[in-house]
């Protein structure tokens, strides 16, 4: 349409021309539209210059109609026919429109899935066919395939008629091959090595070529060379030189390296209001950076951030760090002042809670308050950030927290509002079931309530019977704080009954059990220190009997019955940070150190457990992009019951065979059966005691699959060992691990978190006759690390 232009200015020229020749006024005075069905008139008025009682110019005209054409996308050819009227002109625009698109198909595709492509695709059924549109999303259509690697990809168009005047658009795809990377050049570079380029690339040789993956691969070879102290550094050229066939390519990259640069100079100039938060030395401290380094972009925006945060951390939300850079080329020295205006320290002037429908607003009141989170006191963002992770804790029916300042305090105070987001369902009952190698078919059901009262006592019970003698009673109560003090109570209260196989090291067979029976409770009491450190102490009460085969009574002669009288103490740091609930944990990290001691003060007798137990368990969170994280936990366990130089002394020791580590199933290492990871036996201690040392490490990464479901991948190891290694080295001799890996997802159920998970055993020989299962789904309802 656009080759016309020139021939209808013309046109108009010598209409104007000879109009004026007949001296006729040259104002406008009639516009129509014609041709028009789709499009309104008015619209089209609104986007022509040319008006009605103004003089007629050529320069609007034109202008007309590359607006109509490109603006709508709704014309295919535009004509501007002049006429004389009485006491002017009238001027008509004739259009004539494109047909709309009824559907749009893609046919050819096989390696790019079509859901990929209509995504890239800008225009919907409904719009009108313009070609120009068509033509950009055939680009867009080919820039898909070239970002997957295929080169050689084509992309026709073409339209069927219908007789209704729509068309139907279709993409006619030809994939071609992917073309393959032969080998990456670069010149230009001096200062750092082919090799070192190549290590933040993702383009190399051998693997197929990527648009995507090049643009980014030049994002990170400049910002490698910032790195490295060439701050100008630029890639300069990039070329694709691809083999006649088409198939092989070589990607030749030209750098141009500039002038290396390091820090000659690195001042403070620090206004303060009063006196100084920091001094000098603490403020570089927090810098990695000094005179002499190699200037790195990423570290200094990394120390600029950090210096930004402890401010921020001592309630000085306002200060400002501005960085002064002056490059001299001359002698490749940069020198750096951090001009840091402290400003003053903002106040907490009201804290407004919101969002509670069921909680009383003193069980969040009383967190803040612990943290001085309340008025006249300064804003800390460290405490803030503590208070969202104990309001978190405080259960499931807190699904999110926000801190938002507000503006409405005076001079250097503010508002803050607490913003709550609360689960709206706070009580549960539900019944349901699952299986497991171990127990059978097993059926439950659990009552419960986490927010009694609306003052955070979790409330629960939970009874499981299953058709392997498996019953299980559990009483569940534990609250944040009692006698109005931070100090945590926990009651529990159990009946459990499960079949056991009995790994011996005398008996490989699986199908000789026992029956495990336990009753008792604990009660714990927990205190915090320190914003991150509590203590807390378990007093445990536990009765233990058996039934067993037979032809082993005259082994378990007298341990049938056994008791476990504990205390233990407990040391804890914990900085966990979580993105939506307690069972979500998204940074930081959670350290607890225990020793647990039985009998002695606590009581005596034959059938009283002897022992001193020892456990480090450890979580850590990263959270790497969006939703993702990546967890590890380690376990480590050490029992203390003295020797096996005299019988009496095994007898003892046969009788902790219910305090003893015996790994395997869903809270240890998953894809193994219950208990069945345990030391080898010999003529002094049988397999069957299982072991007085053990660990066992999780990795897992963790990604949302809706918004209450996530899912997991996971990698599990570990080992127990007896009395038969008792050094540092035998441990370190011995160390033959039992790993797994597995998938799974996890869920909220009842107040409670649900996993569904399977594990394949990595090493599936566990000695004494036994292999472990190829492949084992877990189904748990309880807490995950």
């Amino acid at each position: 349409m656009r080759r016309f232009f020139p021939l209808l200015l013309a046109f108009l020229f010598s209409a104007v021309s000879l109009l004026w020749a007949e001296d006729t006024s040259l104002i406008v005075k009639q516009i129509e539209i014609t041709g028009n069905k789709n499009i309104s008139e008015d619209l089209v008025r609104s986007l022509i210059e040319t008006k009605e009682g103004e003089e007629i110019s050529l320069d609007k005209l034109s202008k007309d109609i590359k607006e109509l054409y490109n603006s709508t996308g709704a014309f295919s050819n535009i004509l501007v026919d002049v006429q004389p009227v009485e006491g002017g002109l009238k001027v008509e625009y004739k259009v004539i429109e494109n047909p709309k698109i009824k559907s749009i198909k893609v046919e050819g595709n096989k390696a790019v899935r079509e859901k990929d492509i209509r995504n890239k695709i800008n225009i919907s059924p409904g719009e009108f066919l313009h070609e120009k549109t068509v033509w950009d999303n055939k680009q867009r259509i080919l820039q898909l395939y070239r970002d997957k690697g295929f080169y050689n990809a084509k992309v026709e168009t073409r339209w069927e008629k219908n007789q209704d005047g729509t068309v139907d658009l279709i993409f006619l795809i030809t994939e071609g091959e992917k073309v393959r990377i032969e080998k990456v050049k670069f010149s230009g570079n001096k200062g750092l090595s082919d090799r070192a380029i190549r290590k933040v690339m993702q383009t190399r040789a051998g693997k197929f070529l990527r648009d995507s993956a090049l643009e980014d691969d030049v994002k990170r070879i400049e910002q490698l060379y910032r790195d490295k102290g060439f701050i100008f550094a630029t890639v300069k050229k990039v070329e694709r030189k691809f083999s006649p066939d088409n198939r092989k390519v070589t990607v030749e990259i030209t750098i141009d390296e500039g002038k290396r640069f390091r820090i000659g100079r690195y001042d403070l100039d620090v206004v303060s209001k009063g006196k100084r938060i920091f001094s000098d030395d603490e403020i570089r401290s927090h810098l990695n950076l000094d005179v002499g380094d190699l200037f790195s972009q990423s570290k200094f925006q990394k120390d600029i951030a950090n210096l930004q945060q402890a401010y921020i951390d001592e309630g000085y939300i306002t200060a400002e760090v501005t960085p002064d850079i002056r490059f001299r080329e001359d002698k490749g020295l940069v020198d750096i002042t951090l001009k840091i205006n402290e400003g003053g320290q903002v106040l907490i002037d009201k804290v407004e809670i919101t969002g509670l429908e069921k909680t009383k607003e003193e069980v969040i009141r009383r967190e803040l308050d612990r943290l001085d989170i309340k008025p006249g006191k300064p804003f800390n963002v460290k405490n803030i950030r503590k208070a969202r992770q104990r309001i978190i804790s405080l259960g499931p029916f807190i699904r999110g927290v926000d801190f938002i300042p507000g503006g409405s305090g005076k001079g250097n105070r503010k508002d803050l509002i607490v913003q709550i987001i609360e689960s709206p369902q706070m009580g549960s009952f539900g019944i349901g079931g699952g299986y497991s190698s171990q127990d059978g078919l097993f059926g439950f059901a659990v009552i419960g309530h986490n927010n009694l009262l609306g003052r955070a006592y979790r409330l629960y019970f939970k009874g499981e019977v299953g058709i392997r003698n498996r019953k299980i009673a559990r009483f569940t109560f534990n609250t944040p704080w009692i006698l109005n003090t931070p100090t945590s109570l926990n009651i529990s209260l159990y009946s459990t009954q499960r079949q056991r196989y009995l790994y011996y090291y005398y008996y490989n067979r699986r199908d000789k059990t026992y029956t495990d029976k336990r009753y008792g409770g604990t009660i714990t009491l927990g205190r915090s220190l320190t914003r991150n450190l509590s203590v807390a102490l378990r007093l445990k009460d536990e009765m233990v009997s058996t039934e067993v085969p037979d032809e082993l009574k005259d082994v378990y002669q007298g341990m049938e019955k056994r008791e476990t009288r504990s205390m233990t103490f407990y040391l804890t740091r914990d900085t966990r940070d979580y993105l939506s609930s307690m069972f979500d944990p998204s940074g930081g990290s959670y350290n607890d150190l225990s020793v647990e001691f039985s009998g002695g003060l606590l009581g005596g007798g034959e059938k009283i457990n002897k022992f001193q137990r020892y456990t480090y368990e450890g979580s850590w969170f990263v959270n790497p992009f969006w939703k993702f994280v990546l967890a590890a936990h380690l376990k480590v366990g050490y029992l203390r019951a003295g020797s096996l130089k005299t019988l009496e002394d095994k007898q003892r020791q046969l009788g902790l065979i219910y305090e003893r580590y015996f790994l395997g199933g869903p809270d240890t290492i998953r894809g193994y059966d219950d208990f069945t990871i345990v030391p080898p036996g010999n003529e002094y201690i049988s397999s069957a005691w299982g072991g007085n040392k053990m660990y066992y490490l999780n990795l897992e990464w963790r990604f949302p699959i809706i918004e209450t479901i996530r899912g997991l991948v996971f990698f599990d190891m570990g080992q127990t060992w007896n009395e038969n290694t008792g050094t540092l080295k035998a441990l370190m001799e011995d160390f033959k691990p039992r790993r797994s890996v597995g998938v799974g997802v996890r869920f909220e159920m009842f107040g409670m978190l649900a996993r569904l998970e399977y594990g394949y055993a990595l090493d599936r020989d566990l000695g004494h006759g036994k292999l472990a299962p190829r492949g084992k789904f877990h189904f748990t309802i309880g807490p995950g690390f």
